[in-house]
Parts: structure tokens; C-alpha cells; sequence
């Protein structure tokens, strides 16, 4: 991802393009009769308007392991990550960013609200603060509205494209489904926004229409996932060699089915359980603790996970996994062999 690296914050990191310095400055020119409290306001809201939304993406991006980066442009901003493992995280991530913006426009009008009168005829902090509320409250709630629109690629129109792709078949006919909903909608905002001399609406409803256009006849730029048949022979393999005594084997399948394309949420999990018991049979218990953190809990990975803490020699983390009465599933034979490793690491440290 291009642009200044302005900073970087919970491990996301966030830049600005070109195009955004050039809009910033546009609408500092063309607001420069307004005095500095309402250029100050509107730019500050616009900006921190802007990132609210694209943090409430890369925050749950971030959450589920994608790797996000923010870019501010022209238009906005975007949050791009890796993709997602399932079309269920694609809907949180998506529905993230708007009803975050939603929600700080909400809070900005509360908090207007609680504090006392401020005109923005005023000047210095007084009026800037005025001019902030004004223009957080207006932009956070109408940007973010019309980013729900079923218009491809805004929020609501990736929205609208997993609904149609889980519900019209075959995949073509739902993808022409969502760019003419597109091309239509841009067309309609476009003339709307003409008509009411709103010029920066105007031009980007206008590039969603060619861009809808351009989809139409090239097909959309988001791949469709497919289950991957290969990836569900590898793991019935990898089970195979792990019940017939071979670690070593079932760890490889393992991998090699996780380095496949189209890997979908449910084989994930049983690729990570793989990994997971086959290197705690192979006592790499690096890795055996790697896999287990990432695996679905159960009684399986819960054993794995406490036994390689104690080969690690992490026995405080250890012990506090088996005193934990929540979360942790172990037999009572599981939880009386891991107790017998504890205390001999323990002897053995002493």
C-alpha cells in the first residue's frame, strides 16, 4: 500500500495518498472566506470522520488475524487486509466501518448536547470546537449512510453482493444482479447530486458508475469462494496417518493442506487441530503451542496446550490453566496426568 506513513496506531498502520494532501488543501482553499475556526473544524471532522470508519474495519480485521492498513485518498479512505476466511467475517469486517461511523456521529451530537453553548460566530478553541460538532454530526451520519447503499464497491454494496451470491445462482447472473443495482443507483445519485450543485458527490457517483460498467462486462474483482475439495482429501489423509502412528506424515498433509487455495473457516480448524496434536506426538512444543492457541478448544487441544507450556517450562501459566474452573475441558485422567507432569517439572526445576 502507497502513500506518507502519517503513524501508526494498535499495530495498524495508517497512510495518506497524494490525492487526499490535494483534497485536503481544495476544500481549504475553497472555504477560505469562512475563517479559520470552520476550515479548522471541517477538516479535522472530515479526517478523524473518515478514519473512525476505516479503524472500525481494521480493528475487527486485525481482530481475525488479516493484517489491516489504512490508506486516506481522494474519496475517502480504505482498509485493506487479507482476505477473509469466511463470507461471515467479510459481513463483520464490512458492517464495521459504517455502523462505527454511525456511532461516532451519535456520540458527537451527545456530547454536543452536554456541553454549553457554543456559536460558531465565535472565535479561537469556542469556535472550532462549534464548527467540529457541526460538521462530525453531518458528515459522520451522511457518509456513512450512504456508504449502506447496495452500491459495489461501497460498504452496502459488498453487502448486497454476498446476499445475492448466497441466494440467486448461478454466480454470473447474481453478479450482474449487483452491477446493474450499481450502475442504476450511481446514475440516479449522480443526477441527484448535479441537480443540487453538489460537485465532489457528483464526480465520485459518476466514477462508481463507470466502475460498475467496466464490472459488467469484466466481471466483479472479488473472488468467489469455493470449497476446496483437495483440502478435505489432505485432511482425511493427515487423520489417517495420525490414527496409523505417523506424525511426521500427518503434520505434512496438514501443512499442505493449510497452504492451499480456497481453505474455508471449518477446514482451518481441523487443519490447526492436526497440527497441533501431530507436533505435540513429534514433542515440538513450539509449534505444538502455536497450533493449539489458534485450534478450536476442546479437551485434545486443551491437554496439548497445558503439556507444552510444561515442557516450555512455563509452569505458573501451566498451573493457572489447570486451576482455571472455566474454559479448560480435561478428563479427569487428562487433568490427573497433566497434574503428575506439573509437579515432576516442578521437582526438576528445584
Amino acid at each position: 500500500m502507497g502513500g506518507i506513513h502519517l503513524f501508526t496506531l494498535v499495530g495498524i498502520p495508517v497512510r495518506a495518498s497524494l490525492t487526499f494532501i490535494i483534497i485536503v488543501a481544495y476544500y481549504a482553499f475553497s472555504m477560505r472566506g469562512n475563517g479559520l475556526p470552520s476550515i479548522g473544524g471541517f477538516l479535522v471532522a472530515l479526517t478523524v470522520s473518515v478514519l473512525v470508519h476505516e479503524f472500525g474495519h481494521a480493528l475487527v480485521a486485525r481482530r481475525l488475524r488479516l493484517s489491516p492498513q489504512i490508506l486516506l485518498h481522494g474519496f475517502g479512505g480504505l482498509c485493506a487486509h487479507q482476505p477473509a476466511r469466511t463470507n461471515r467475517d467479510d459481513v463483520f469486517i464490512i458492517l464495521a466501518g459504517p455502523l462505527s461511523g454511525l456511532a461516532f456521529a451519535l456520540i458527537a451530537w451527545l456530547v454536543q448536547g452536554m456541553l454549553p453553548p457554543m456559536g460558531v460566530g465565535g472565535s479561537g478553541g469556542s469556535a472550532f470546537a462549534a464548527y467540529f460538532f457541526d460538521y462530525a454530526i453531518l458528515i459522520g451520519f451522511w457518509m456513512n449512510l450512504l456508504n449502506l447503499l447496495p452500491l459495489f464497491p461501497l460498504d452496502g454494496g459488498q453487502l448486497f453482493r454476498l446476499a445475492m451470491l448466497r441466494f440467486v445462482k448461478p454466480i454470473p447472473k447474481a453478479e450482474r444482479i449487483v452491477h446493474f443495482t450499481g450502475v442504476s443507483l450511481a446514475a440516479a445519485v449522480a443526477f441527484w447530486a448535479i441537480l443540487n450543485h453538489w460537485l465532489f458527490l457528483g464526480i465520485l457517483a459518476a466514477l462508481l458508475l463507470f466502475e460498475n460498467l467496466r464490472y459488467l462486462s469484466s466481471g466483479s474483482p472479488i473472488a468467489v469462494r469455493v470449497k476446496s475439495e483437495l483440502v478435505d482429501d489432505l485432511i482425511k489423509a493427515a487423520r489417517a496417518a495420525f490414527a496409523a502412528g505417523d506424525p511426521h506424515e500427518a503434520r505434512r498433509l496438514a501443512y499442505q493442506a493449510r497452504s492451499e487455495r480456497n481453505v474455508q473457516a471449518d477446514q482451518l480448524e481441523v487443519v490447526h487441530t492436526m497440527l497441533a496434536l501431530s507436533s505435540a506426538a513429534l514433542e515440538d512444543w513450539g509449534e505444538a503451542l502455536d497450533w493449539a492457541q489458534r485450534a478450536t478448544r476442546g479437551p485434545a487441544i486443551d491437554e496439548v496446550r497445558i503439556l507444552s507450556l510444561i515442557r516450555l517450562g512455563r509452569l505458573a501459566e501451566a498451573e493457572g490453566e489447570l486451576k482455571n474452573p472455566y474454559g479448560v475441558s480435561l478428563s479427569s485422567e487428562a487433568r490427573d496426568r497433566l497434574t503428575l507432569a506439573l509437579d515432576q517439572a516442578d521437582r526438576a526445576r528445584r
